[in-house]
């Protein structure tokens, strides 16, 4: 997935990222409510940024990615990701 630009997942391709969302929602599941993981190095600080997450907004927004191939599966469509 190109982190600029566009990217289009079709086929086996959005098969593969479900089961990699599946797999991603058991892992976050067994998460605290709130959680940091490291983001961007940064530089000028010589460390990582420390991100902090809701595991329920998380696995709110992992399970509407996951509606989402389940549905361009079902309709035989492709899904676009614009980057960031």
């Amino acid at each position: 997935m190109n982190y600029y630009g566009y990217t289009k997942i079709r086929g086996q391709d959005i098969e593969q990222l479900k089961n990699i969302l599946d797999a991603w929602i058991l892992l976050f599941d067994t998460a605290p409510e709130q959680f940091i993981l490291k983001g961007d190095y940064l530089i000028e600080e010589n460390e990582y940024e420390r991100d902090l997450y809701s595991k329920s907004e998380l696995l709110q927004q992992l399970q509407s990615l996951k509606d989402m191939c389940i549905d361009a599966m079902n309709h035989d469509m492709d899904i676009l990701h614009e980057g960031i």
